[in-house]
């Protein structure tokens, strides 16, 4: 069940991660496609601006040069003269007109000029802005009536040696050039002109011509080269060098990203329809795989009854040596007082005293073998239940088993201060633990190089819901492997291996804890857990 779960979490993660890399994917191809749109849209910005520049240059220069011709002469006294070379000048420079107006109110023009009553060239806007700016001065656009199409007017002063006579001014239509500049189209966009007032001069929709354009753009800088982007388009505005114009390229956004979109979209419900066979073939696979899980299950619970079998006969053979070690010399002494009252018999000196003292003795050594007897009996039998028990008393229990006699090494055996050393768990498989882990640290003193005396100690410790019970003894550490010590039939004495594998076994599976290797030398120190209460097998 546990392993569902987390095929189906490692699944999901992987849906996630792939669901955001085809998000990401999606976004920088986005991004992607944005750049190049502005690199397009500022290359051709420049190629357009350059063309416009130069063309408004040219009719700066011929300005300048009608400018430098009329200035010498009167007003006045030269109008017709002035008239020719107006004249002349439109169509040389082709200017849509050519005019001028003087600081005597006389006007001008190189076409017939209906002036009306009381007009005065010095109280225009285009008189008044380019004396203000005393240099070429363009207007902003207005509606020829004559052409009947946007306009602009380029304007000079006219001074002769320093003074002020008029105004010279060339209107310019940018119809000849309007197709030269519109034609260059933007993928999914098109190019338009506008002034500082975000007033229209050029656009492919004439019916635009002439009226204020909004761009719905907080701090639109109009300055310089700029970038900009709303909901629905992307804009790049670049001005005109020497004149208050800027050229403008807009790329609608609906249509350059619905390619994307349709891809997304493709990949998306391919992706779905994978995941949906996936996940048709994932079930019957682990219909499958739950089968082998079930047999291999099975398997191993064989495997580990066989390897806990064989630990048993492993430690049966040492505690028939505990045993037999045990029953040596309450043997011995039963011997020699039968013995006694044999010879006292014979020799005819067995008296009541003598008698009853011998049997006395030999009842004593009677009890203390049936004592050991019982310990041993008991002491490796499985049990079926739970048992509340004192975890002091076992370990105490255990180390009698294991040590009979005078003992080698000195143990000790302490609880924590404030804690209750009672347990509800499996009793004899705990005891089989610590017998482990205690008989391992006996052989490693008995095996040390370092001839001191050796020293197990046993600290008993508790958390909220566990015993932590620490080994220690001071031999010459484990010789094994850290990513072995607990497999099996790994052993540097000459064993079976199987001890501390089945221990943890045994520790995992009923004793709802573990067992683990905190130091391996220097001390050595084995670390068990065990749950303070546990439920009994199902």
């Amino acid at each position: 069940m546990k392993e569902n779960f987390y095929k189906n979490n490692i699944f999901a993660i992987f849906s996630f991660i792939f669901l955001a890399l085809m998000a990401g994917n999606y976004m920088l191809n986005r991004s992607f496609v944005r750049e190049i749109l502005v690199r397009e849209q500022l290359s051709i910005l420049k190629s357009s601006s350059e063309r416009i520049e130069k063309w408004l240059e040219n009719k700066k220069s011929s300005l300048r040069a009608v400018n430098e011709l009329i200035s010498k002469y009167d007003s006045a006294r030269d109008e017709q003269i002035i008239t020719d070379i107006l004249d002349k000048s439109q169509e040389i420079a082709n200017f849509s007109s050519v005019y001028a107006g003087y600081e005597n109110n006389i006007t001008v023009s190189s076409r017939l000029f209906d002036r009306p009553q009381n007009y005065s060239p010095v109280l225009r806007p285009w008189y008044i802005n380019t004396i203000k700016e005393d240099k070429i001065y363009i207007t902003k656009p207005y509606s020829d009536v004559g052409l009947k199409v946007p306009v602009i007017s380029i304007c000079s002063s006219i001074k002769q040696d320093g003074v002020l006579k008029g105004v010279l001014c060339g209107v310019i239509s940018f119809s000849d050039i309007k197709t030269e500049i519109l034609d260059l189209r933007i993928e999914n966009g098109y190019l338009f002109l506008i002034d500082e007032s975000l007033n229209v001069l050029l656009h492919p929709d004439e019916r635009i011509e002439l009226s204020k354009i909004k761009f719905n753009i907080e701090n639109l800088d109009l300055n310089k080269t700029r970038n900009y982007e709303t909901d629905d388009a992307i804009f790049t505005f670049r001005p005109l060098e020497g004149s208050k114009l800027v050229l403008v390229a807009k790329t609608l956004k609906k249509n350059i990203y619905n390619k994307i979109n349709e891809q997304f979209i493709v990949n998306l419900a391919i992706y779905i329809v994978s995941i949906f066979l996936f996940l048709i073939l994932a079930y019957f696979y682990n219909k499958r795989l739950e089968r082998q899980s079930r047999l291999l299950e099975q398997t191993k619970r064989e495997y580990e009854i066989l390897l806990f079998q064989q630990t048993k006969m492993a430690e049966l053979g040492q505690m028939i040596a505990a045993l037999s070690h045990q029953w040596i010399q309450p043997l011995n002494s039963l011997g020699i007082f039968l013995g006694n009252l044999v010879q006292f018999k014979k020799t005819g000196k067995l008296s009541d005293e003598i008698f009853y003292d011998n049997i006395n003795r030999s009842l004593a050594n009677i009890d203390y073998m049936s004592k050991t007897m019982d310990t041993f009996k008991n002491f490796y039998k499985i049990e079926s239940r739970v048992q509340n028990f004192n975890i002091y008393g076992a370990i105490r229990d255990t180390i009698c088993v294991l040590f009979p006699s005078k003992r080698t090494v000195d143990i000790k055996v302490s609880v924590a201060r404030g804690v209750s050393p009672l347990c509800e768990n499996y009793a004899n498989e705990f005891k089989q633990i610590i017998a482990c882990l205690i008989q391992n640290s006996k052989q490693a003193l008995q095996n040390a190089k370092n001839q001191k005396r050796g020293r197990i100690v046993v600290n008993i410790k508790r958390d909220a819901e566990h015993f932590l019970i620490r080994v220690i003894d001071n031999a010459d550490g484990i010789a094994v492997q850290r990513d072995k010590i607990f497999t099996p039939f790994c052993s540097t004495k000459g064993s079976s291996g199987l001890g501390l594998y089945v221990s943890k076994l045994i520790a995992n599976k009923k004793c709802g804890g573990d067992l683990s290797v905190v130091n391996f030398k220097n001390p050595t120190i084995f670390m068990l857990k065990i749950a303070v209460k546990v439920e009994n097998d199902k």
